[in-house]
């Protein structure tokens, strides 16, 4: 047997492994998913909505002692954040949570993003 046949073997074999190896996800498999996440994004979208139409709804109709409760979100954070303003001179009383432990939350959260890629 010479050399050129070994090779031409080993040539062969290794097209017939690869042409029976599978892909971990078929294209069809991928397409559901791209639709389910699409699907899912446009329910936290709708949910958003619904949440900021509510919280303008409850700033609205709060007016307690001169003082009014406004209900924010913080988007950066993706939280709520509750303030207690004076009617009259539009100054905040309370904020909770704070505007400092807001800054630190955010943040913490960069540097994680920098040391974590994504979410689990």
């Amino acid at each position: 047997m010479s050399i050129m046949r070994i090779g031409q073997n080993s040539a062969m074999d290794g097209r017939s492994i690869i042409s029976t190896m599978k892909p971990k996800l078929a294209p069809t498999k991928r397409a559901e998913d791209t639709k389910k996440i699409n699907a899912e994004a446009a329910n936290v979208a709708k949910e958003i909505q619904k949440t900021e139409a509510q919280i303008r709804h409850i700033n609205e109709t709060t007016n307690i002692a001169g003082r009014k409760i406004q209900f924010l979100v913080n988007e950066a954070l993706g939280k709520v954040v509750v303030k207690i303003v004076d009617s009259e001179t539009d100054k905040v009383i309370k904020e909770i949570p704070s505007a400092d432990v807001q800054n630190l939350q955010i943040r913490l959260k960069e540097v994680l993003g920098l040391l974590i890629d994504e979410e689990i």
